[in-house]
């Protein structure tokens, strides 16, 4: 009787230990996505614009890292001395900086792009 009882404890104790470990992979894997996904990442980068297209910006930062930086009717832009200033502006080879949130793709979601170079009363 004595080795039926150890023998059922022990069943239930790797059962016990199978089951947590299950449990964590299934259910601690998915909340962590789900929270890494919904914290946001600050980011920015500082570079010079080296192509132009509809609601993205590709940014060389130099070093050979290039960075895709999105904006919207959403993002605030300005010029250097804080004037609001138009994605219209936006020139291939201006120095920008973008403040936003990095995505798990490497892209920047800009919340504010301020245009360093080519902006009023810039000297460069």
């Amino acid at each position: 009787m004595t080795r039926f009882v150890q023998r059922r404890g022990l069943i239930v104790s790797v059962a016990l230990i199978l089951a947590f470990a299950f449990g964590a992979v299934l259910f601690g894997s998915s909340s962590h996505q789900v929270y890494a996904q919904d914290q946001d990442v600050s980011f920015s980068v500082e570079g010079k614009i080296s192509e132009l297209s509809s609601g993205k910006i590709t940014v060389d930062s130099g070093g050979n890292m290039n960075f895709e930086v999105r904006y919207d009717s959403k993002t605030e832009i300005q010029h250097k001395d804080g004037t609001p200033a138009n994605i219209s502006e936006f020139r291939v080879g201006m120095e920008i900086r973008a403040e936003g949130v990095l995505t798990e793709s490497g892209d920047v979601i800009a919340k504010k792009i301020v245009l360093e170079s080519g902006s009023k009363g810039s000297s460069g």
